[in-house]
């Protein structure tokens, strides 16, 4: 899924032309936003991941001028004709999945205890918090997975699982102080997180440079009531 550094002076359609042409096990990138689905090994559950392009979605995040933006149109009513197409393609594959398990995938944020990001939060953590955490809520989405913000957390907010895992980490990359609300865990230690589905269990651990485990947590479903009453 694209991310802010992937606009930045690059042509993002450049990756997803490698994968049409090399097309293996080490690269899936088919479109600008795409869905994978899979069936869960012991049993007849599906797990569905939605991949999002967040930086479509939240123009309004790094449009302008200069290195560190992308050349988005700076006048809101014309970025509206760059994220509402965007946000109505989301919402249109999240209302369609029957996955017995759904999570989305983006780069930007919904939440984070990165200090200077956090309070107030970023023009993109507000965006992704209007336009897509609503649907979250909806249509039961049981974790949103995300990068940009440089250190490993864990948030559950509203029945919703936000698992951050950006950039391997940054030491140099502060939290804040405190507990925010949903803060679970968060760690500036480098490391990356792995996902372990087995039936209708779904555990994910943060692993950090050395390979140690310093994280686990067993994540909630909120489909899986109606997929039992489905079964019924």
């Amino acid at each position: 899924m694209f991310g802010n550094h992937d606009y930045f002076g690059g042509n993002p359609q450049s990756e997803i032309n490698y994968y049409k042409q090399h097309r293996d096990n080490r690269w899936t990138f088919p479109d600008y936003q795409y869905s994978r689905k899979w069936n869960i090994p012991g049993s007849d559950l599906t797990l569905e991941i939605i991949f999002t392009n967040t930086p479509a979605l939240c123009p309004e995040a790094q449009s302008g001028t200069g290195p560190m933006a992308i050349p988005w149109p700076t006048d809101p009513v014309t970025q509206k004709f760059i994220w509402q197409p965007t946000l109505q393609w989301i919402e249109n594959a999240i209302e369609a999945s029957t996955a017995d398990i759904l999570m989305v995938a983006g780069h930007y944020h919904a939440y984070t205890n990165t200090a200077g990001d956090s309070n107030p939060p970023t023009v993109e953590a507000v965006c992704i918090q209007e336009r897509l955490v609503p649907l979250f809520k909806k249509y039961r989405v049981a974790a949103y997975l995300n990068g940009h913000e440089n250190n490993l957390e864990h948030l559950f907010v509203d029945g919703v699982n936000y698992i951050n895992s950006g950039h391997g980490s940054d030491p140099t990359d502060p939290l804040n102080p405190g507990t925010p609300p949903g803060l679970l865990f968060n760690s500036t230690v480098g490391g990356f997180a792995a996902m372990y589905i087995s039936g209708a269990q779904m555990n994910f651990s943060f692993i950090d440079y050395m390979g140690n485990n310093i994280y686990e947590a067993t994540l909630n479903n909120p489909r899986a009531r109606r997929n039992l009453r489905a079964k019924n």
